[in-house]
């Protein structure tokens, strides 16, 4: 409201411009998804530089807030780095240009400068993006994006099917779906050039979009990337529903009543849908069937909640779309690996590394089916094959340490791995474990007992660290605190729990 009013709309569309940015579902998900906030931020430090830069005041606090104002939004987002653009283009609107640029020349220096300074700070990333290594040809991108524009006025003026996930194609030359969309942009700035208010407009609304024409981005369509840009789009719907002649007007304020209840009703069945990862991903492989993305995230949303027949459901139905992608085969292996579906879980790794022999994490699942299955030999060759392809940041060199305990491999032999796995970045409680079953086999008693105690710093309520624990000290003959820890574990295991057992029979030993 406080940037339309400097840009010299009347009171009466300024407000309406502000209720409909207010209460609009498109602008439901960059405030609902909490990582769109960068979208929130971004848009507050740009509205707050572009309202500062038109107010022209001369205080040095005033230019001090404007500069804090564009570092902010940049800092948030490098979609601000349009703002000085959308100040310049507020500035040429207003009639006394000419004096206000001449206040403005040292907040703009130091705007500049900034600009010039974040651009050197991430030229390697602009670069990779637009140059090096694009994720899409310039003429695919801009077919994409000028189909995109039309697609967003669309969802602006009619919002009805809103979703995070939107089933968007990529166009690979000028369609007749692209010869449209440019056809209809290039009318509407045809229009909008005959008054200030839409020509300032749509001039906000491109340039806002303007990042994300140009800068190939792997998802086609965002609504939360029309969060700041909706502001020149409003303000053109309020300029145009205020121009109405008089005789039409009582016409025009009914209608824009009912639209503007219309929309806060569907502001609120969005909400909605944003309160779980189950429900926003079901909204959206409803919505998007064809999405890849839609159907394996919602399938993993079902899998987190334990819907195991929905979500083999779902995984199934992405694999459809894709035969061969790699998370989708994984989660879905993943999911039967954790229900105690081994054969399946390990068909499904397998087929995945069929085509993909480099991922990792379909290795260390096929690994992991084979250590439990007590194929230790045929599990080391698949945690040593892992190592070749990618890091797996100590837990490979961890589980091939504890093969060797199980096999009575030399404990020299098994340190080393646990020493690699711990320089890899492995801090696990199994990795302290195993150091101190290993220490106590090379007779480094007190070595061992600190080992035990790293594990216990970690895990307190571990039956199976103080089960350990009271072999050592059993071992040293310490009967006192032998009883101890043998008491510990059995307070600490589930009543079917073997090591509860155990304990039990050796605290019986030792009384």
């Amino acid at each position: 409201l406080w940037l339309l009013r400097l840009l010299g709309l009347t009171a009466g569309t300024s407000a309406l411009a502000a209720t409909l940015f207010a209460i609009h579902p498109i602008n439901s998900e960059a405030v609902a998804y909490v990582s769109s906030r960068s979208e929130l931020l971004a848009s507050l430090g740009m509205f707050l530089f572009c309202g500062l830069a038109l107010t022209c005041s001369t205080r040095w606090t005033h230019r001090l807030a404007t500069v804090v104002a564009m570092g902010a939004a940049l800092l948030s987002k490098s979609v601000a780095i349009v703002a000085p653009v959308l100040a310049i283009v507020g500035l040429a609107s207003d009639a006394g240009v000419r004096a206000k640029v001449r206040s403005l020349l040292p907040v703009g220096s130091a705007v500049v400068a900034i600009v010039v300074v974040y651009l050197f700070a991430i030229r390697s990333l602009v670069t990779r993006a637009v140059v090096d290594s694009p994720v899409r040809d310039m003429v695919p991108q801009l077919a994409t994006q000028t189909k995109a524009l039309g697609y967003y006025i669309w969802l602006t003026v009619m919002p009805i099917r809103l979703s995070v996930e939107h089933q968007f194609l990529v166009s690979r030359d000028l369609d007749p779906t692209v010869a449209m969309g440019g056809a209809f942009l290039l009318s509407l700035v045809l229009v909008a050039w005959r008054a200030h208010p839409w020509r300032w407009g749509v001039a906000w609304w491109l340039i806002c979009l303007l990042p994300t024409i140009v800068v190939p981005l792997i998802v086609l369509v965002n609504e939360h990337r029309l969060y700041a840009a909706s502001v020149g789009g409003f303000a053109m719907i309020a300029t145009a529903i205020q121009s109405q002649r008089s005789e039409g007007r009582p016409v025009a304020v009914i209608l824009i009543a009912a639209y503007t209840i219309m929309l806060a009703l569907l502001t609120v069945g969005r909400i909605d849908v944003w309160q779980s990862e189950r429900s926003v991903w079901e909204d959206a492989a409803t919505k998007a069937p064809a999405s890849l993305k839609a159907q394996l995230r919602w399938a993993d949303a079902l899998a987190f909640k334990g819907d195991v027949e929905l979500a083999e459901a779902a995984y199934l139905r992405a694999l459809a779309l894709r035969s061969h992608h790699p998370a989708t085969r994984n989660n879905l292996g993943r999911m039967y690996l954790v229900q105690g579906r081994w054969d399946e879980a390990q068909t499904q790794f397998g087929l995945l590394l069929n085509v993909s022999p480099d991922n990792v994490s379909a290795r260390m699942n096929l690994a992991q089916i084979l250590f439990r299955q007590g194929r230790l030999d045929e599990a080391r060759v698949q945690y040593e094959a892992v190592m070749a392809y990618g890091t797996t940041h100590g837990r490979a060199q961890l589980r091939i340490a504890q093969i060797g305990l199980r096999q009575d491999s030399p404990a020299a032999q098994v340190l080393r791995w646990l020493e690699q796995a711990e320089a890899a970045g492995e801090t696990s409680v199994d990795l302290h474990v195993s150091r101190g079953i290993v220490l106590r086999r090379l007779g480094r008693g007190e070595a061992a007992l600190a080992a035990y105690r790293a594990a216990l710093a970690k895990a307190p309520a571990s039956a199976h660290v103080w089960y350990n624990l009271g072999n050592l000290y059993v071992e040293q003959e310490n009967r006192t605190e032998a009883v101890q820890a043998f008491t510990r574990a059995i307070e600490c295991a589930a009543e079917d729990d073997v090591i509860r057992q155990s304990a039990i029979d050796r605290l019986r030993a030792l009384k």
